[in-house]
């Protein structure tokens, strides 16, 4: 007699029947859960992590153009500066124009412990690009300050 015909009798019949009939439905549905789960954290996490990339490269292109700002209006007269409590808002340099709404404000005022010093805040905000100008929206902002004398006046 062939094996085949033994097959079925026994005590390994049932371990050689287990074996034959590959993965049952709930296997398959469990495998196929897992794997949607991990590639929903893979997908969550990208684009986290873009979110993050492109904050990061508003914030420092805002840093900049704050900072050139301020350089500029620290560097020159001190009668360019605002007068007394009086914002101004400064053109915007041609960068800038990949920020959604953006604004370049500068403000001055004496300081008191100094005679002839000023006070100087200058202030870039912008909407999130992903806000997209949404109304609601706050602006993130990014502000430079310092003390300006000017070197003649001494």
């Amino acid at each position: 007699m062939t094996r085949s015909a033994f097959r079925g009798a026994g005590p390994t019949a049932a371990r050689e029947r287990r074996y034959d009939r590959g993965f049952t439905l709930a296997e398959i549905i469990c495998a196929f859960v897992v794997i949607a789960m991990a590639t929903g954290m893979v997908a969550s996490l990208l684009a986290s992590s873009r979110d993050t990339a492109r904050r990061t490269v508003e914030t420092r292109l805002a840093a900049s153009v704050a900072q050139g700002a301020y350089e500029r209006l620290r560097s020159g007269p001190q009668d360019e500066l605002p007068a007394d409590g009086i914002v101004i808002e400064l053109p915007l340099p041609p960068e800038a124009g990949r920020l959604a709404s953006a604004r370049l404000t500068a403000t001055s005022d004496p300081w008191p412990e100094a005679p002839g010093a000023r006070h100087l805040r200058v202030t870039f905000e912008w909407l999130p690009r992903r806000a997209g100008g949404r109304p609601g929206t706050e602006p993130r902002r990014i502000a430079r300050e310092g003390l300006v004398s000017d070197a003649r006046a001494r």
